[in-house]
């Protein structure tokens, strides 16, 4: 078996389905229609397990600040909404420690809504160690932050699910939507350390969205990105 081909099966499962469980590098997977990692009290997310097999669980135990579970489907699959109201589900720090450059993460999403603030899809745990992908939602202009802002895309109206991809990599940095590049950049060389979804690191700037998937992987996932962003965009009827 030639290395191209051992490359490409790595990537499937045994029934021959793509899984994200078998990227190189793999740090945390988060799938809302998996209902079995979901914990939930009348439709409140106090957790959310993480499919990788690392143990970067996500969790919130104050009931104001829980998304909700069971409000919808896409695609047929369940989604989390998380209303814009501080809610957020998050973790301090990663079991295998810090995560350096350069690291991906992928995410299907419903958009935010239009209102005059930056809103944070996602987040590190803490001020200093940042790996953020935003929506500047007055304008709708998507980004990633690390020390400093890397702005692409104009995102699509409000209620429309979209694949994000985002590589943390200095100046090499990229954010892709729906597959688009939205060029090459720098937003800072930081490492990434703990997660906080729905919100920035201190639960302000939460986005009104509705959240299907997130994978998040350390290395250079370059070769990779169609294959995930293919997974992404079949399972949640991205078009």
């Amino acid at each position: 078996m030639n290395d191209v081909l051992r490359k490409v099966l790595a990537f499937f499962s045994d029934d021959g389905e793509f899984s994200p469980a078998n990227i190189n590098g793999l740090v945390g997977w988060y799938d809302a229609s998996d209902v079995s990692t979901i914990t939930e009290s009348s439709n409140l997310v106090s957790a959310m397990g993480d499919k990788s097999g690392n143990l970067n669980d996500l969790s919130q135990l104050v009931g104001a600040n829980q998304p909700l579970t069971n409000q919808g489907t896409q695609n047929g699959r369940n989604f989390i909404r998380f209303d814009g109201l501080s809610k957020n589900l998050s973790r301090s720090t990663f079991t295998n420690g810090t995560i350096s450059q350069p690291h991906w993460v992928f995410m299907a999403i419903d958009t935010a809504n239009t209102v005059t603030a930056t809103r944070n899809f996602i987040d590190s745990a803490n001020a200093t160690n940042r790996a953020t992908v935003y929506q500047v939602t007055s304008s709708r202009t998507l980004g990633m932050y690390v020390t400093q802002s890397l702005n692409s895309h104009v995102m699509p109206a409000e209620g429309t699910w979209v694949i994000i991809s985002a590589k943390f990599d200095g100046a090499n940095s990229e954010q892709y939507l729906n597959g688009a590049s939205g060029g090459a950049g720098d937003p800072g060389t930081s490492d990434f350390i703990g997660l906080t979804l729905g919100a920035r690191y201190d639960e302000a700037q939460s986005p009104d969205f509705d959240f299907g998937e997130l994978i998040i992987a350390e290395g250079d996932q370059s070769g990779n990105r169609l294959e995930i962003e293919s997974y992404l965009t079949e399972r949640w009827g991205i078009v």
